[in-house]
């Protein structure tokens, strides 16, 4: 039986699937090697495109529209060890930390996944790290690192740098998204030196993909799949929990620098902490401890 004939086969079974949801198949359309469903409920629409291989078997990918329709829709796919089976392998799932953290660096995570690598995540417990105590996260973090050497990467950028890169960028009329896109790249593209080929690369969505799609030199060699919440799937859990712990070790490597505590976040603490800082270093040394072009630093009056 050819893979054609059997991804007819899986695709009429996912087609009852959905019925019973209550979800329509609109429309459906013939890839090169696949096929791509037009979903319909309600008002709401998405699309899902369906693979098949022998190697790699039934595996389905999200390709826009609606999130909250895309989750209902690839529930049914949810095997027995906890996971969505909602994309190929292998896969490289990617997040950031950082982001969003006044002091502090940003980092980056990029973890590739066969389905074996994927398994054995899942078992560690890997999930998003925002669901983890700081304990829980440097326990699988640790994991991760011993047993999947080579398989992941991490792209660290400190405050100063951080701060440099900003200024440069703003004279382009760019900002800090494009600043993250361009660190995605960078930890894509450590993986893909290596000679890890994936399909896909899943990346939780934080800018539009033409602003990716001109930092990634890569993407004609992998289909880019940019999601709302896409912690779920193991690969992008993994990545955050890596990007996480990267990020309190640094911040903790940075408090030591100063000698006071940095804590994560952008809040009142966070304020009075960096008054701390200015205090005992000067203003000129903020630079190397935050992100300059937060609000943060117009409420010091500086």
């Amino acid at each position: 039986m050819n893979n054609e004939t059997e991804l007819l086969k899986h695709a009429v079974k996912y087609f009852k699937q959905l019925a019973e949801k209550n979800i329509k198949v609109q429309e459906t359309v013939e890839l090169i090697n696949g096929l791509q469903l037009v979903l319909e409920k309600g008002e709401r629409l998405a699309r899902v495109n369906l693979y098949f291989s022998t190697k790699k078997g039934f595996s389905m990918v999200r390709s826009g529209g609606d999130s909250k329709l895309l989750d209902e829709a690839l529930s049914s796919v949810r095997k027995a060890n906890g996971y969505y089976r909602d994309s190929p392998f292998p896969c490289i799932g990617q997040d950031e930390a950082g982001k969003g953290d006044y002091l502090g660096p940003l980092t980056v995570a990029s973890m590739y996944c066969d389905s074996s690598i994927t398994n054995r995540l899942v078992a560690l417990g890997v999930r998003d790290s925002k669901t983890l105590s700081p304990y829980r996260i440097r326990e699988i973090a640790e994991e991760i690192q011993k047993k999947f050497k080579g398989y992941f990467t991490i792209v660290r950028i400190m405050p100063e740098d951080y701060n440099h890169r900003f200024e440069k960028l703003k004279t382009f009329g760019k900002n800090s998204l494009d600043m993250l896109a361009e660190a995605h790249a960078e930890a894509l593209d450590n993986l893909i030196c290596r000679g890890l080929s994936p399909e896909v690369v899943i990346i939780d969505k934080f800018c539009s993909r033409k602003r990716l799609l001109s930092c990634f030199p890569q993407t004609g060699k992998f289909h880019l799949e940019l999601r709302e919440k896409a912690e779920d799937h193991p690969a992008v859990a993994a990545a955050s929990i890596l990007a996480r712990q990267e990020y309190m070790i640094s911040l903790e490597l940075l408090s030591r620098e100063v000698g006071i505590r940095l804590k994560p976040g952008s809040g009142e603490s966070v304020d009075r902490i960096t008054l701390e800082v200015v205090s005992k270093l000067g203003s000129d040394a903020l630079r190397r401890f935050a992100k300059l072009h937060f609000r943060n630093t117009l409420k010091l009056h500086l």
